[in-house]
């Protein structure tokens, strides 16, 4: 079994990613990236020269994001959790919404912040735009965390 920084094997995140196609409540997919940004400097947390899809679930006041690519021969993946009361929308295009994310939970005290580029049709920006001015749902604090081949919390 493949493992990877806290001992999330890729195994571990098909299989939770099969546990979301069949159980979650699937709100889309868009190629995109995410990065961690500190002190002017950005890490790449899912990186690719195209753009690898990103599939997104709503579970309860979080979202979900789940990512497979290829890199180089290696099976590289992440996997993040993110309430949505600590989600903004930064910039917003026809063809693009780019998502500033607070670190909380589990990255609490990490000093940074996420930045979550989706590449999105106009029928997937309505939908995330609905669910993060979602009163209801930002009123909850959510738990947090990414697991990366790339960089992990």
């Amino acid at each position: 079994m493949e493992e990877t920084v806290r001992n999330i094997s890729y195994d571990n995140v098909i299989a939770e990613y099969i546990d979301k196609l069949a159980k979650g409540i699937y709100v889309g997919t868009a190629r995109g990236l995410l990065y961690f940004v500190n002190s002017g400097f950005k890490y790449p947390i899912i990186a690719s020269r195209t753009p690898p899809l990103v599939d997104i679930f709503l579970d309860g006041s979080t979202l979900e994001i789940i990512s497979f690519w290829p890199h180089d021969g290696h099976k590289m993946y992440c996997m993040g959790k993110f309430s949505i009361s600590r989600i903004s929308i930064m910039k917003e295009t026809s063809q693009y919404l780019l998502l500033s994310i607070e670190p909380h939970g589990e990255m609490e005290k990490v000093d940074g912040k996420l930045l979550l580029l989706l590449y999105v049709n106009k029928g997937l920006k309505e939908s995330l735009k609905l669910i993060l001015n979602s009163e209801e749902l930002r009123s909850e604090e959510g738990e947090s965390f990414v697991y990366s081949t790339l960089f992990s919390f």
